[in-house]
């Protein structure tokens, strides 16, 4: 099984809540564990300039598959 490290930067508007700017930092791992499937779990933190209770600076956890034919 082969594995990647990767890493990305969201930054998108909210403009129906008008805050200043969110943006998301992003971290996890790709793992090809055969030749139709990838496996790429990863952990996520959104924040914001502007608090919003129960919306941004949060910690997620996602995981998603992907088989091609």
């Amino acid at each position: 099984m082969e594995a990647r490290l990767h890493k990305r930067f969201l930054w998108y508007g909210c403009f129906h809540r008008q805050c200043q700017f969110n943006c998301g930092d992003v971290a996890g791992r790709t793992y090809q564990a055969n030749a139709i499937l990838v496996v790429r779990p990863e952990i996520r933190y959104d924040w914001s300039t502007t608090e919003f209770p129960g919306d941004y600076n949060r910690v997620i956890f996602g995981i998603d598959a992907v088989q091609t034919f």
